[in-house]
């Protein structure tokens, strides 16, 4: 596949959606609790990564590219620990807004002996404030010119809002597509435009 993107180091992708903290708690479990027949997990280790859109953009940064990533954090310690984990990605650069209504979303999964043994998620699957929105229109404004390729990446978590998708445009606009299979623009409503270079990178199922 890298054969096939030669020049895939000078791409500038503008990657817009939902972020989130994926923290793995991995450990070994050798007894069943007496409170309840549930695992006792003896934790031995912690492995905190960017997920989400986030990890869209660290791919695009291990394909050699470069991205900027606009997404919504909360007003906590979670948000503060994505943040300085994406910034400390090489090739990435953060554009995120803070919205105090809404917690950081964090998957948290234990793993045992190879085995996935509960998943648990913080998060709020609501659309972000009004004010979180304006505040990623405007980066978008500022920032689309100066990249060759947008990724919406949704994964139904509120950043991507119907009040948004119909602005959803390349730089010089465009004409309102007919959806298809495999269309690189997926549409919400009649006024949606935009050009080939945008993109879905999943449907709307939740994570």
């Amino acid at each position: 596949m890298l054969s096939e993107l030669p020049a895939f180091e000078r791409v500038r992708v503008l990657c817009i959606g939902d972020i989130m903290l994926d923290r793995f708690i991995f450990g070994d479990v050798k007894r069943i609790s007496p409170e309840s027949p549930v695992p006792i997990i003896q934790m031995t280790r912690t492995s905190n990564v960017p997920g989400g859109a986030a990890n869209v953009a660290r791919n695009v940064a291990a394909l050699g590219g470069r991205c900027t990533i606009i997404g919504v954090v909360g007003d906590d310690p979670t948000g503060r620990e994505l943040a300085g984990l994406i910034e400390d990605g090489a090739s990435v650069i953060p554009e995120l807004v803070i919205d105090a209504s809404r917690p950081t979303i964090e998957k948290i999964r234990f793993v045992a002996q190879g085995h996935h043994l509960l998943r648990a998620d913080r998060e709020n699957a609501v659309a972000i404030a009004h004010g979180a929105e304006d505040a990623i229109l405007a980066h978008v404004a500022a920032l689309i010119a100066d990249h060759d390729v947008v990724v919406l990446s949704d994964y139904a978590k509120g950043v991507l809002t119907d009040r948004q998708r119909p602005r959803g445009r390349c730089a010089g606009g465009g004409r309102p597509q007919k959806p298809h299979a495999g269309a690189l623009c997926r549409r919400h409503g009649a006024d949606s435009q935009c050009q080939g270079s945008v993109r879905s990178d999943r449907d709307r199922s939740p994570r």
